[in-house]
């Protein structure tokens, strides 16, 4: 953020001293100087649309020197112009101090300063949101779907009756598909119920200083089905990973010690999301995890590019298959399933077709 200048438009001819200000930093301020020759800018969608972060009206009324600051609320990099401004007129403020302490008689120009917010509620509630709220839905699913993971396959072993359900008159793939698809259903469901509960919460509580009354946390419903398809792939990839690091334990607590860095290490770049500056584009697109944040924040703000989005379920869908396809060959051996072998997982010629099957 401090790299990237901030794109800066003036309306009307501006104050000269606050106007060199600008100039002479052209490292942090980018100005279009032909942005506004006609009509004065009433929303953010005109900032947005002339890729501005902020425009400023500078008006020389008689003694009082006027400054607005048109910035848009729900975007960081406006916010962040708006304070680089504020610190150029704070500097002029203090000359106007220094040169009026020098000055025995006359009468020192005023500099009043108008910051005008074009976002509206409800652009201010979807950039929170998508900043809260895919972090901690790709969070929330792994980690709803963590002792699950354990629990159908280790637990039962250690409980010594994980033979007795291996006796079921079925398809020994089909018990490992049904335990799959219960860890996966554990882990959507943690993210839906913990979804609404935060909705909730924000909704009747404070937040940043906030009451609701000046916020209105509502889920994009349009954007439902897609985040809903995104938690169902993320669930099943770290499932699947899940379930095959915790069948080569003995008992739950050595699960639970395999597990664990997994989702210590593998919901990191989750967090990325809440970075605003971090664009959902085709290179973002291909990173795993990262790429599924970054698009569930898009959804929730209402700008999500196709391709991107097409990049990542593509990307989700990829891993899944994989890894769905690796837990396959190594649950189907019943020295896997029931804990036979000593050796660890990682020197298991899994793409053998030799050994026992279920």
């Amino acid at each position: 953020m401090e790299e990237m200048p901030s794109r800066i438009a003036f309306i009307e001819m501006p104050v000269k001293e606050i106007a060199w200000g600008i100039l002479d930093d052209p490292d942090r301020f980018e100005i279009h100087s032909a942005a506004f020759k006609s009509g004065v800018i009433q929303t953010s969608k005109d900032l947005s649309d002339r890729e501005l972060d902020l425009a400023i009206h500078l008006r020389e009324c008689g003694d009082v020197n006027r400054v607005e600051l048109i910035f848009d609320g729900s975007s960081d990099r406006s916010l962040e112009a708006r304070t680089r401004i504020t610190e150029i007129i704070d500097i002029q403020q203090m000359e106007i101090l220094k040169a009026s302490g020098e000055q025995i008689l006359g009468y020192v120009p005023e500099l009043t300063v108008i910051s005008t917010n074009l976002s509206s509620v409800h652009e201010k509630s979807k950039f929170l949101l998508g900043l809260l709220l895919p972090m901690l839905i790709v969070i929330i699913t792994v980690m709803g779907g963590l002792y699950p993971a354990i629990e159908v396959i280790v637990s039962e072993r250690e409980r010594q009756t994980l033979e007795t359900t291996l006796m079921a008159p079925v398809n020994g793939m089909a018990l490992i598909t049904g335990k799959f698809l219960a860890v996966v259903f554990m882990s959507v469901m943690a993210a839906t119920l913990n979804v609404i509960s935060i909705l909730l919460t924000l909704k009747h509580t404070l937040l940043l200083g906030m009451g609701a009354s000046d916020l209105q946390f509502k889920f994009p419903i349009s954007a439902i089905p897609l985040i809903l398809l995104g938690t169902v792939l993320v669930a099943s990839v770290f499932s699947a990973a899940m379930i095959l690091l915790a069948s080569f334990a003995k008992n739950f607590k050595e699960g639970q010690s395999m597990v664990t860095p997994l989702y210590a290490v593998g919901i990191q770049p989750a967090v990325v999301s809440a970075i605003p500056t971090v664009p959902f584009n085709n290179l973002t697109a291909c990173i795993p995890v990262t790429n599924v944040s970054l698009m569930f924040r898009a959804l929730i703000q209402g700008n999500c590019p196709l391709l991107p989005m097409l990049i990542t379920f593509a990307n989700l869908i990829l891993w899944c298959a994989v890894l769905l396809f690796i837990a396959k060959r190594m649950l189907n051996r019943d020295s896997v399933v029931l804990g036979l072998n000593k050796k660890q997982f990682f020197k298991w010629k899994f793409l053998s077709k030799r050994g026992k099957k279920l």
